[in-house]
């Protein structure tokens, strides 16, 4: 596999990004490899480099996990790999970053993710409907294939119907 550097891999990467994708019914971005679908078309072009092209100019050498963003592997080596040396012999600046919920004493997370998804999960049962797969949202009818991705969407799709300090304290998080 030839090394790239993250420089050449971000100018491939806009390149590439404008690559025109069908839509369908919904005005939807579908994938042309799995029955994915996505509003926008930049968040199709991750979806199709993630999960569908071999190779990834962002490699961990810890478990062989490939990335198309260098952020992304640098959050990943952060969460998942946090002893080991920075490969560019940079400072990672993911390590130790802790994100704290501003409602309840739960020990930090990792990632910003993980505390929008802990948020909504534990603080906004009574404005946002649990998940369940193959359920359409009640809102804007999308489907889910994960209760973290419906957290997340739920997050700004019901942000109109939260109730107290909720709508501030999720936009202040996100």
């Amino acid at each position: 596999m030839v090394k790239t550097s993250w420089k050449e891999a971000t100018i491939h990467s806009l390149y590439s990004m404008s690559t025109k994708y069908t839509k369908n019914g919904a005005g939807e971005f579908v994938c042309p490899h799995c029955p994915k679908t996505c509003e926008k078309q930049n968040t199709m072009f991750y979806h199709i480099a993630q999960e569908h092209e071999e190779e990834k100019p962002f490699n961990c050498k810890h478990c062989s996990t490939g990335f198309i963003q260098r952020g992304q592997w640098l959050k990943h080596l952060a969460h998942h790999h946090p002893e080991a040396p920075h490969p560019e012999g940079e400072v990672n600046p993911y390590v130790g970053l802790e994100f704290h919920c501003p409602s309840c004493e739960r020990e930090p997370m990792k990632t910003k993710a993980q505390l929008i998804v802990h948020y909504i999960r534990t603080h906004c049962k009574e404005w946002i409907p649990s998940f369940t797969k193959g359920e359409p949202c009640s809102e804007c009818h999308r489907t889910f294939n994960s209760p973290g991705a419906y957290l997340h969407h739920a997050a700004d799709c019901f942000l109109p119907k939260a109730t107290g300090d909720h709508a501030i304290i999720i936009s202040r998080i996100k």
